[in-house]
């Protein structure tokens, strides 16, 4: 990931600072998304860590295998869309339990 310089930032008009803060934050979305998949793909999402956790953590954690599901959906990664959508349905069962 490039690193931005915060003077070149504050050196352009508002819209185009406002423009380049959304591209970081973007990009910034798209690496954590990435580096939690490759994570989720090596090592799976450990099911007696999952019990442990407060039904608040699960929903949190549901909300985030969302967004990295419609991620991959809008790129066309379908495979690491079925690797994440497995998680994500262990997930939703605890979290039904749980209620």
């Amino acid at each position: 990931m490039e690193d931005y310089n915060i003077d070149e930032f504050s050196e352009n008009p508002n819209n185009e600072f406002n423009s380049r803060l959304q591209e970081w934050q973007e990009r910034l979305m798209i690496s954590s998304i990435e580096t939690n998949f490759k994570k989720i793909k090596e090592h799976g999402i450990d099911e007696r860590y999952l019990k442990k956790m407060e039904n608040v953590e699960l929903i949190e954690l549901q909300k985030t295998l969302k967004i990295m599901l419609e991620y991959y959906q809008g790129i066309e990664q379908y495979e690491n869309c079925k690797i994440i959508f497995d998680n994500f349905q262990n997930v939703s069962k605890l979290t039904e339990k749980a209620r």
